[in-house]
């Protein structure tokens, strides 16, 4: 129902903020933005919504569009503080927005996501749609509010630690030099390996730390045989076949304490590096 009291452009951009705050991310282990939502007429509220407000996953422009009649939302403005998506499962807020008739978008921030970044500003702008953006201190803090989220889509930082070369490690890890960037896809299955010559050694998965911002990969295995070989770290998007394979060379590990064979001689369908970089240790005193 629309709101009794006729709010100030301002007000409603603060609104959408506000809501942002009870954004709900999605059980997947992945980062996701925190986004608010207000649709409005002449000032006046029609609905509000924020992400992961109807169910998981749901969009906040979605939320608030579904708690409209599908002819009560035309000619409106919807204030967002994130650019609406243009790809996903579900239909794409910002097709969603055109379908619904809005004749006004006010935004706070772009997507970070590079899939989506600025392409729903300029799908509506074809379509018709007025594009406005929120006042700069409230975009500011917007992204205040989604600096993890920018962090993660903007690419992984990756810091990498590894035992003493050629030495299965069951313990602390001993830290060596380097933070390096990839660069996601939305859905990815990121994995750090071990990489000596050609040949590709499935890790632990790395994880995402958020205090420090960056993903790290707990410990690396060097031992790939009698003779250590140099090593250094690969990280790779993989199927979930692999993921699989991987799951199955990793629990031979649990069980035995030791790695055995898995060697691959070339990467395996699924498998794409997306970085490969070199180990430094430091040194041992």
């Amino acid at each position: 129902m629309p709101q009794q009291s006729q709010l100030t452009e301002r007000e409603l951009m603060e609104m959408a903020v506000d809501l942002a705050t009870s954004s709900k991310s999605e059980d997947d282990k992945r980062i996701h933005p925190k986004v608010g939502a207000v649709v409005s007429r002449d000032g006046y509220v029609l609905s509000t919504g924020y992400r992961g407000e109807q169910c998981e996953g749901a969009h906040a422009e979605e939320s608030a569009l579904l708690k409209l009649k599908v002819d009560e939302a035309i000619g409106a403005t919807v204030y967002s503080t994130l650019e609406p998506c243009t790809t996903r499962k579900n239909t794409p807020c910002s097709l969603l927005l055109i379908q619904r008739g809005i004749s006004r978008l006010v935004y706070a921030m772009l997507d970070p996501n590079p899939d989506i970044r600025g392409q729903g500003e300029w799908l509506l702008e074809e379509r018709g749609v007025e594009i406005g953006k929120f006042h700069p201190d409230l975009v500011r803090a917007v992204k205040a509010q989604n600096t993890e989220f920018t962090s993660y889509m903007l690419g992984l930082g990756l810091r990498i630690t590894s035992p003493i070369d050629g030495e299965i490690i069951t313990s602390d890890p001993v830290a060596v030099h380097g933070l390096f960037r990839v660069f996601p896809r939305p859905g990815d299955r990121i994995r750090a390996f071990g990489r000596s010559s050609t040949w590709y050694y499935p890790q632990m998965p790395i994880e995402w730390n958020r205090d420090q911002g960056t993903w790290t990969c707990p410990r690396v295995f060097l031992k790939a045989g009698p003779k250590p070989r140099p090593y250094g770290i690969v990280v790779a998007r993989v199927s979930e076949d692999l993921e699989i394979w991987v799951r199955s060379y990793t629990n031979v590990h649990t069980l035995t304490n030791q790695w055995i064979g898995g060697e691959m001689p070339t990467p395996p369908p699924g498998f794409e590096v997306l970085a490969s970089v070199d180990v430094t240790r430091e040194p041992q005193g």
